[in-house]
């Protein structure tokens, strides 16, 4: 049976930390696939993300293609992200943290 892949929203609150602490106990049956929080502590989340996705070419691809993504979008108005302009910040730090940048 393949791990289901699971991304865990709000990741540093109570439920999110539990969420991971489970799921963390049951690697044959999850994969932890992305992390998000509020973005009150962007460190916490780059090392849930350390310890949830490894610190390997996987993670680091992720955190690579999501910057990537911030600046290809930054340079031309997209419709659907303007409601969402306060939180793009907060992954970009998360981001930026865990690639150590």
């Amino acid at each position: 049976m393949n791990p289901r892949s699971v991304v865990v929203l709000g990741s540093t609150g109570s439920i999110g930390t539990q969420a991971l602490d489970v799921l963390g106990r049951h690697p044959d049956r999850f994969r932890v696939t992305g992390l998000s929080a509020g973005g009150a502590d962007p460190a916490a989340v780059a090392a849930q993300a350390a310890a949830a996705l490894g610190d390997d070419a996987g993670a680091r691809g992720y955190y690579e293609r999501l910057l990537a993504a911030f600046e290809t979008e930054a340079e031309k108005p997209v419709p659907e992200y303007s409601d969402h302009a306060q939180i793009l910040p907060v992954y970009r730090s998360e981001a930026r943290a865990f690639l150590g940048r």
